[in-house]
């Protein structure tokens, strides 16, 4: 289901959820459902600018060597434990994915994990 937020409404969500540190909020891939946070990406030796850009955007098995495809002719089945190579930054964006609403723009982000 989605969910639209203006930036300060989904930071309160995130802070609700996780607590203030961004660094402690968790995402869930709405493809595959593999749940990841900012511990997961810098686990992998991303640094902070990359994170920001990756995470609630990209699933981590797109870097993490995973073998899942998200579409295609080549889809694989997903598995939770290594996520999938699916990024929102494509053509298909699924329905189950959060807008959050800056400067009257729409940014789109993973769910919040529950």
């Amino acid at each position: 289901m989605e969910q639209t937020f203006t930036l300060k409404e989904w930071k309160k969500e995130g802070e609700r959820k996780f607590g203030e540190d961004i660094k402690d909020w968790v995402f869930v891939c709405p493809i595959c459902g593999k749940k990841q946070s900012y511990h997961d990406f810098k686990s992998l030796g991303f640094t902070n600018d990359h994170i920001e850009g990756y995470l609630g955007f990209s699933c981590i098995g797109r870097f993490n060597g995973s073998e899942y495809k998200a579409f295609g002719k080549n889809k694989k089945s997903v598995n939770k434990d290594f996520g999938c190579d699916f990024t929102i930054g494509g053509l298909l964006c699924p329905n189950d994915i959060t807008t959050v609403i800056v400067d009257n723009k729409k940014l789109y982000r993973f769910n919040f994990a529950d």
